[in-house]
């Protein structure tokens, strides 16, 4: 069974939950970090115009599940990114290239069903990656769920759903996670407008 992270007093309503707003113990077990931001673009853009929006509900509780089960968590914190982003107040042109893109036709409505349904926490004045980053554990009690490979500079468990396999986590040391954010920096990265 999995609990959800009752910081926030709301209890996530699914028959494979125990959270009640009361249980604030802590785990003992792996604690999920993940990137919900990721579960709910690709959730939504899976689906056609025509599909029902429940199909892709349906995929982001499947995606979530499975996260769950590969990498044995027994508790989680799911974020999604806010408003009001610090990057794009510091440099304009922050993922400008990004602003004309359409967005999947159910991607609000799965971010909606995350907050309600699973918990997603939005987090305000910047991104849920900054979240999993402040959340991470480098003592390997939580892991990184996500796909993206600017959370590798973070020290600690990685899980990448699209490419490991149940139990199969990538672990970041200090070191590494510095060489990789020097690596970024050098070479800069399209997908943010950041060029060098």
């Amino acid at each position: 069974m999995f609990n959800c992270d009752t910081t926030t007093g709301n209890e996530i309503r699914h028959e494979y939950t125990e959270c009640t707003a009361g249980d604030n113990k802590p785990s003992p077990d792996m604690i999920a970090l993940i990137d919900a931001d990721i579960v709910a673009y690709r959730a939504a853009a899976s689906c056609k115009e025509e599909d029902p929006v429940d199909v892709a509900l349906f995929r982001v509780d499947k995606t979530m599940r499975e996260i769950l089960e590969m990498v044995d968590a027994t508790t989680y914190k799911a974020f999604l990114t806010g408003s009001n982003n610090f990057r794009k107040v510091i440099n304009k042109e922050y993922k400008a290239n990004r602003k004309d893109m359409i967005p999947p036709v159910f991607l609000q409505d799965c971010r909606e069903y995350l907050v309600t349904e699973w918990n997603a926490k939005l987090s305000q004045g910047q991104e849920a990656d900054d979240e999993l980053g402040i959340n991470q554990d480098s003592n390997g009690g939580s892991v990184i769920c996500s796909i993206d490979k600017d959370l590798l500079m973070i020290p600690g468990n990685h899980f990448n759903w699209t490419k490991q396999q149940y139990g199969d986590m990538t672990h970041i040391s200090y070191d590494g996670g510095a060489k990789h954010f020097w690596k970024q920096m050098l070479i800069g990265d399209k997908s943010d407008t950041r060029k060098v």
